[in-house]
């Protein structure tokens, strides 16, 4: 498959990609630590190649519960960037290292940064949070 560009999407999916949150915010219906069991029944490159013997260009947009709570979120990321594109839903709880040294931001649309604030303030982090969303522009994604 040949690397699309903005240009030529042709699918959307959007992925509700896993249930386990850190926050708990009251207006949420989620709440809950646990994963669904079927998260990670599907490996990053069968996931990628799903969507690569489609010979369509997909903008996948990625949300949970939390994304980034799941080990293996970076490198899926990795792989559907090759040919896609992708968003993705955060609250930016979680480390944003190994992502921000694998992803190419070109492929990333925008990562959508949740700020909730009784949250980010409840764990004294609002600093925090605004040094990661700077962090990732620096690095020239979309926030």
């Amino acid at each position: 498959m040949q690397k699309g560009t903005l240009k030529n999407i042709t699918h959307f999916s959007l992925w509700h990609f896993n249930t386990a949150c850190n926050f708990d915010c009251e207006y949420c219906f989620g709440h809950t630590k646990k994963e669904h069991p079927a998260v990670g029944r599907f490996s990053p490159d069968e996931i990628a190649r799903s969507f690569d013997e489609t010979s369509y260009t997909w903008w996948i947009g990625i949300s949970g519960g939390e994304p980034f709570l799941h080990p293996g979120l970076t490198e899926l990321v990795e792989k559907l960037t090759r040919n896609h594109f992708v968003h993705i839903d955060t609250n930016l709880s979680c480390n944003m290292k190994k992502f921000l040294e694998r992803v190419d931001p070109a492929r990333v649309v925008y990562l959508h940064c949740a700020f909730h604030v009784a949250e980010v303030e409840k764990r004294g982090k609002v600093d925090k949070f605004i040094e990661k969303v700077l962090l990732l522009r620096d690095a020239g994604f979309s926030t």
